[in-house]
This record gives C-alpha cells, structure tokens and sequence, in this order.
C-alpha cells in the first residue's frame, strides 16, 4: 500500500508540473479502457468476459500477487500483455502493456513514434524533463515511456479501492 501511495503521490506532481491533469475528481472518472481488436477493455472490470472475448493466448503465468491476496495472472495475446489480480471473488483487469507497434491507444500513439508524435496527441512538454508521461483517470493510470526520444512502452495499470 506504501508503493502504491508513493506511485500515486509521484504521478500527481508529473501532471501538476507538466499541466497535464484533470479538474473532474478521480471517483467522478471512469477507469481508462483499452480497445483490441475491437473489443473495449476496463480497467477494473471482471475479466472472464474480457479473457473469453479474446480467445487462448499465446502463453500465461501465474505468480503469487504481492499487492493482492491470491494469484496474480498474465496472458500473452502476441500485442499486448494483460494481467489480471484477485478482487472480490473475481479476477479483475489490473494491467495492459503493449507489445509491439502493431496496437496503439486512442490517438493512435503506438511503440516506436517519436516524442513529437506522442506530445501532439497527450499535449506539448507533457514529458517535461524526464522521459516519463503518466496520465490518471478515475482508479487507472496510463504511462508512456520513452527512450532517446522514441516510445519504448506504452502500459495501462487499475490502481484498487
């Protein structure tokens, strides 16, 4: 729970300092989704429907969670990665990472565009001195990675109650 607040804490000042917040209040926002191949993905919501909506993935693990009670559960779908953690008798959608540049999120922002691609979509300087954006929207986070100027990864994570 402290890394989590710490996260927390250290994404709120990113989004102060680089002006990239929202005035509406966190519990007023819904969850980020994800969509794949056509089918929307909630951050939060149950995944059986999502898992059985994409079909046998490509590989899957198992690990014991260290932030939930229970298993935490990641499938491998060739684009993206999609884990899943123990939350009120269900497995809910903890975690979407892109694999390759072959998905993209709304905006079209994919793996492997430039800098000044990403900022025209999340907005300019949003990655203000470091290499990091991070953008909050209800119990979710999405955060864009870059290295030496190129999206290197692009992730999806539900922050719980």
């Amino acid at each position: 729970m402290k890394q989590i607040t710490v996260f927390l804490l250290s994404a709120g000042i990113l989004l102060l300092v680089t002006g990239c917040g929202s005035t509406v209040p966190a519990e007023q926002q819904q969850n980020f989704t994800f969509t794949y191949n056509e089918l929307t993905i909630p951050l939060g919501a149950d995944a059986l429907p999502v898992l059985q909506a994409l079909g046998d993935p490509v590989s899957y693990t198992e690990t014991p969670s260290c932030a939930f009670d229970g298993v935490d559960k990641t499938y491998y779908f060739g684009s993206l990665y999609l884990s899943t953690c123990p939350q009120n008798e269900m497995d809910a959608v903890y975690r979407i990472w892109l694999a390759d540049d072959s998905v993209a999120v709304e905006g079209g922002v994919r793996i492997g565009q430039t800098q000044a691609r990403a900022e025209a979509v999340f907005g300019a300087d949003c990655f203000g001195s470091n290499d990091a954006y991070t953008q909050i929207q209800g119990n979710s986070t999405l955060t864009v990675l870059l290295t030496d100027g190129i999206v290197s990864s692009i992730q999806y994570e539900w922050i719980s109650d």
